[in-house]
């Protein structure tokens, strides 16, 4: 989908590490929005102008006042990935981790892996309760 023309009447956007956001995109979901539309943006989401130039604001860019945060810091709890057994013929991923991070949604705890994280910090937005773990 263009974000720049988002012509159905979808109640859904979901937005997944689309890291270029232009002035036109930016518009567009605004736009969704204001008609009640929903959107979902992802982690390493609108990084980026069209020039590939990082924004003089805080990420999200051009849509932080759409969604009512900000995005300060991040953090990367693996801290590198080597091969075992370097010199051999079979290669084994390793990581080697500093922090262990879970994410619970009110009673529910999501067991995925997690390489990588954004700290946000909220202005207007409606936060749900979501805790990193250890």
């Amino acid at each position: 989908m263009d974000l720049r023309k988002i012509e159905k009447n979808y109640k859904l956007l979901l937005v997944p590490g689309h890291c270029v956001m232009d002035e036109a995109s930016a518009e567009s979901i605004r736009h969704f929005v204001e008609q009640g539309g929903t959107v979902i943006m992802t982690a390493y989401s609108a990084k980026v102008d069209e020039h590939n130039r990082v924004f003089g604001t805080t990420m999200p860019g051009m849509l932080s006042n759409v969604f009512g945060i900000s995005a300060n810091a991040f953090e990367r709890p693996v801290y590198h990935h080597t091969d075992t057994n370097e010199g051999g013929l079979q290669k084994q991923k390793m990581d080697l981790r500093r922090e262990n991070p879970k994410i619970r949604i009110a009673d529910y705890m999501l067991d995925i892996p997690i390489t990588y994280y954004e700290i946000l910090e909220s202005g207007t937005a409606d936060i749900w309760k979501v805790s990193c773990l250890q």
